[in-house]
């Protein structure tokens, strides 16, 4: 490892302007072939189960179906991938029958086909599962240093850190203390890595710490493919708009678009836990409020729908427009359990969600004086484009409306004329 060390350019501290300047987009493995909190009754007995022929065939697809094109760059392994014990030289390693070439020739198959790659670990001793193996998976604990040596030895572009063990024995973990150990680590590391954790750690409270440590920052729970777990993450959302951004991204955590996996390793099988319209509710609000878009449903053999979702170029341009400025909720009404989004534009526009969380459908209208920094007013005429059905509609005058669906929700670009 140290040899390796010794050829890698200085790291991120000399380009951190860049590093980070632009939200992240990818594929975890978590909810491919396991389930994850669909409705119904599932064993998640795939939970936290991965491998080479999965990564390869998962890659493959990605250049095939146009998501490496349309900016899915990094494939990241979730809790899935270690050994169940370091090796003599204490260093982690890759679980020989799931991974029986390791990670650095892994790393260097993704990278040749232009991807970016990430693993996954944990602040404590141990991480969150074992995935169905008889021990459990080592974290970090007291390795963090070594650990990021070695990440950088194998050439890994992304560093997902969880909370999970930071509770032992007589020992409790402060999170930003070991947070900042293990950035300090990465920067020192000699590579770029990304580092996304979780801010709240496990009692639910934001902090401002959370700025300086890291890339991407996970803001809520884990997202489960069901709609109170999508809900949930969207009012959180709505709650803490504004004390994250570029080079900070809000990370609310994996897409479940087309549905999680079934508990089974048939590619392409799919078990959806929500509705069409709350799908596009999740990749709406994750685009126009949230600062990552990391898919996690199999992404192989794609349906038209996960296409159509994923591969919206109107949307993404939103998500990824140059301003990089995160959107916010900037009207409630309680009662109809309606809202309206917005996210400025470098362009002068602006991307609106009407958004309905209501069980029945409901008319929803955005007056263009509630916008904030607009200056727009009852007589401004503005162009309103649907950015999921690609339509331009009638030019509206002080406000637009539309009748929303259940739990649905309702995304436009709008310009002023």
């Amino acid at each position: 490892i140290l040899a390796v060390l010794a050829c890698v350019a200085a790291g991120r501290a000399a380009t951190v302007a860049e590093f980070a300047a632009t939200p992240p987009m990818g594929w975890n493995t978590g909810c491919t072939s396991a389930s994850c909190g669909q409705p119904g009754k599932f064993e998640s007995s795939l939970h936290d189960y991965c491998n080479e022929a999965m990564i390869a065939s998962t890659a493959q697809a990605m250049v095939s179906n146009g998501m490496l094109a349309a900016g899915y760059t990094y494939i990241t392994l979730d809790d899935c991938w270690a050994a169940m014990e370091r090796d003599a030289q204490g260093n982690l390693q890759a679980d020989p029958d799931r991974f029986p070439n390791g990670m650095a020739s892994l790393a260097a198959t993704l990278h040749g086909m232009g991807f970016k790659f990430g693993l996954y670990t944990s602040v404590g001793p141990y991480t969150c599962s074992s995935g169905g193996r008889p021990h459990p998976i080592p974290g970090s604990y007291k390795h963090y240093p070594q650990d990021a040596r070695t990440y950088a030895a194998w050439a890994i572009d992304w560093m997902k850190l969880d909370y999970c063990s930071w509770h032992f024995n007589d020992t409790v973990l402060i999170p930003e203390k070991v947070t900042k150990e293990m950035y300090e680590a990465l920067n020192a590391s000699g590579r770029e890595i990304w580092l996304n954790f979780h801010c709240i750690g496990y009692n639910m409270i934001p902090s401002e710490w959370c700025k300086q440590y890291g890339d991407s920052l996970r803001i809520w729970e884990d997202h489960h493919d069901n709609w109170n777990s999508t809900s949930g993450i969207i009012e959180y959302m709505a709650k803490h708009p504004d004390w994250v951004g570029p080079h900070a991204w809000p990370d609310p955590d994996f897409l479940m678009t087309g549905g999680a996996g079934c508990d089974n390793m048939t590619v392409g099988m799919r078990c959806p836990g929500q509705t069409e319209d709350e799908y596009r509710t999740e990749f709406s609000l994750w685009s126009l409020a949230g600062g990552q878009l990391m898919v996690s449903t199999d992404v192989r053999n794609l349906s038209s729908f996960q296409r159509d979702v994923l591969l919206n170029a109107e949307i993404l341009a939103v998500f990824n427009d140059p301003l990089k400025k995160i959107g916010a909720r900037i009207t409630l009404d309680v009662a109809a359990r309606t809202s309206v989004w917005l996210r400025n534009l470098l362009d002068g526009c602006v991307a609106v969600a009407l958004y309905n969380a209501n069980s029945k459908p409901e008319t929803i209208t955005a007056k263009l004086s509630d916008f904030p920094g607009m200056r727009w007013n009852d007589s401004t005429r503005v162009s309103v484009r649907d950015l999921w059905a690609h339509t331009d509609l009638t030019p509206a005058v002080g406000k637009f409306a539309q009748t929303v669906p259940t739990h649905g929700t309702f995304l436009a670009k709008v310009c002023k004329l």
